[in-house]
């Protein structure tokens, strides 16, 4: 089934959409982990060898594409998304999820999947695993200034409502050094070593001798109570880092709750004492479903890319990114939105339109869909 085909959450709104010729990513302190863990790397490392690109570069797209959403309209459902989160109403929007990018001048460089890309082991480092954060105007901001996670200028955002659907794996208060953990980044921490057994690449369960699976104690013993048997951090980011699970857990099946909401008021309850605002949650999605789902329906999956205000450079490396990447996907312009990480991004939100991007769309027709982030 095409994943446009997925049921929008109510907080989803319809917004015009106009078709547009194409233009221009220490392991936590000691925890019941089998084996220990490296400290948090900065992202994820280039494997060894590149892969092939997961979308068409000739011929017609593989599947309908929806017309991406005009700029305007796009800032301001992110916005919306971003400002809407309410602690005290379960039906009121998470937020944004957002992955910065650790290689800003190629999306599919971001993308280390040995069985959909041909990629490799680096370091033994957990295979398949796109990592990228919540955002809303209560996490990751300090003072009400939007915080990008390692201080990166350029990201795209996923569609939200696939994250809690589908493509979400699991999700962290704090970073969850998961490139060193079992089952793709949601599990307990595992080797980093390629050459030997109980990788995080190598992904086989010890208590099973096969491919770890959301049942195995590996996975299951990670999560955070009330769920698992691991207490949720109380003092900020210190302390062993459990998650908690998404809908793509237990890949292929999607048998598992989707527990971001519960996340996301762990982290409040946390910050309370702390006031760490500033600090990233992490928020895994599998690669595996991602990169098919984007194969399929790039501007469904990939709405907007974005880049942060504070960084002179940022907005040109976003636009030469999207430009590549709506050329090999084949689809209309996808947005390049600004980040208002400089002031106080109240009453509206952090999220900008750049003021050629609009000009560019001035002139075109326009329609009526459903913009499903």
């Amino acid at each position: 089934m095409a994943m446009h085909q997925i049921p929008a959450l109510a907080l989803l709104l319809a917004v015009p959409l106009i078709l547009h010729g194409c233009g221009g990513g220490g392991e936590t302190t000691p925890g019941p982990s089998p084996a220990p863990t490296p400290a948090p790397s900065p992202g994820p490392s280039p494997a060894p060898t590149p892969g092939p690109t997961p979308g068409p570069t000739s011929g017609p797209p593989p599947g309908p594409t929806p017309s991406p959403g005009t700029p305007g309209a796009t800032a301001s459902l992110l916005n919306k998304l971003y400002m809407g989160f309410d602690e005290n109403d379960d039906t009121s929007p998470l937020g944004v999820t957002i992955s910065m990018l650790f290689n800003f001048k190629d999306f599919n460089k971001n993308l280390f999947c040995a069985p959909l890309m041909g990629t490799g082991c680096y370091v033994g480092f957990a295979d398949c695993r796109m990592s990228a954060s919540l955002h809303n105007w209560k996490i990751i901001n300090s003072n009400y200034v939007f915080s990008s996670v390692f201080g990166r200028a350029t990201g795209y955002v996923f569609n939200q409502t696939m994250v809690e659907k589908t493509l979400g794996k699991c999700s962290y208060m704090f970073d969850g050094a998961t490139e060193n953990r079992y089952n793709n980044g949601c599990g307990l921490g595992a080797g980093s070593n390629c050459s030997r057994p109980g990788s995080a690449y190598a992904d086989i369960c010890p208590s099973t001798g096969k491919t770890c699976v959301a049942s195995d104690p590996e996975v299951k013993g990670s999560l955070c109570e009330p769920f698992g048997p691991i207490p949720v951090p109380i003092a900020g980011d210190k302390g062993y880092q459990c998650f908690f699970s998404g809908p793509a857990l237990n890949y292929p099946k999607h048998d598992q709750a989707n527990h971001l909401l519960e996340m996301v008021k762990a982290r409040l309850t946390n910050e309370v004492s702390t006031q760490d605002y500033k600090a990233h949650n992490e928020v895994i999605l599998d690669e595996r479903l991602l990169i098919p789902a984007i194969s399929d329906d790039p501007a469904l999956v990939i709405p907007a890319f974005v880049f942060s205000k504070s960084q002179p450079w940022g907005q040109s490396a976003a636009e030469a990114m999207r430009d590549k990447f709506c050329a090999e996907y084949q689809v209309a312009q996808i947005p390049v939105i600004g980040v208002n990480d400089v002031t106080d991004f109240r009453p509206n939100g952090p999220f900008f339109v750049p003021e050629h991007q609009e000009l560019s769309h001035v002139s075109s027709p326009s329609s009526e869909s459903t913009l499903l982030i």
